[in-house]
C-alpha cells in the first residue's frame, strides 16, 4: 500500500515537472513572439514617418510604393502571427500526447505492481491453508505457485485492459 502511494506520488511530481517545463517553453515562446513583433512595429513606424515626409514634400508616387510596403508588412505580421500560433497549438497537442503516453505507462506499471501484490497476497495465502492442511493431517496435491514458471504465472494472471498500445514481448 505504501510503496503504492510512493508510486503514485512519483507519478504526480512527473507530471507536475512536464507541466511546468511546457509552461516555461510556452512562455519563451511568447517572449519571443512579443519581441520579434515590437521589432516589426518599429519598421512599421519607420516606413509610416518616412511616409508622412513623403506626403508632406507631394512625392504622391513614392508615397504609393510606400503604401504597398507597408501593406506587405503588416502582411508578413499577420502570416507570422498565425504560423507562431499554430506551432503553439501543435506544440501544445504534441505535449500533452507526451503527458497521456506518460500518464498511461505509469498507470499500466502500477496496475502491474498492483496484481504482482495481489499474487503475493494469494501465495501467502496459499501457503497458510498449505501449512494448516498439514499440520492437520491432511495431504493433498497442493500447487508450489512460488515456483511456477513465468510463462505459468503469466497464463494466471489476468491481461489489464487500459487502451493503450503495448510493445512488451509477451503479447
Amino acid at each position: 500500500m505504501e510503496a503504492e502511494k510512493q508510486h503514485q506520488l512519483e507519478k504526480l511530481i512527473q507530471e507536475r515537472s512536464h507541466q511546468e517545463g511546457i509552461r516555461q517553453l510556452e512562455g519563451k515562446m511568447v517572449q519571443e513572439a512579443k519581441e520579434k513583433q515590437q521589432e516589426l512595429e518599429r519598421a512599421l513606424d519607420s516606413k509610416l514617418h518616412e511616409q508622412e515626409k513623403l506626403m508632406a514634400k507631394g512625392f504622391t508616387e513614392k508615397e504609393a510604393a510606400m503604401k504597398e510596403e507597408i501593406q506587405s508588412l503588416r502582411e508578413k505580421e499577420e502570416a507570422k502571427r498565425e504560423e507562431k500560433e499554430e506551432q503553439c497549438r501543435n506544440f501544445r497537442a504534441i505535449a500533452q500526447g507526451v503527458i497521456e503516453s506518460v500518464s498511461n505507462g505509469l498507470g499500466h506499471y502500477f496496475n502491474y505492481r498492483k496484481a504482482c501484490e495481489e499474487r503475493k497476497a494469494i501465495v501467502f495465502k496459499e501457503r497458510v491453508r498449505s501449512t494448516s492442511k498439514l499440520k492437520s493431517g491432511v495431504v493433498g496435491n497442493i500447487p508450489d505457485l512460488e515456483h511456477r514458471t513465468l510463462k505459468q504465472d503469466k497464463t494466471t494472471t489476468p491481461k489489464l485492459k487500459t487502451g493503450a498500445v503495448s510493445n512488451s514481448k509477451d503479447n
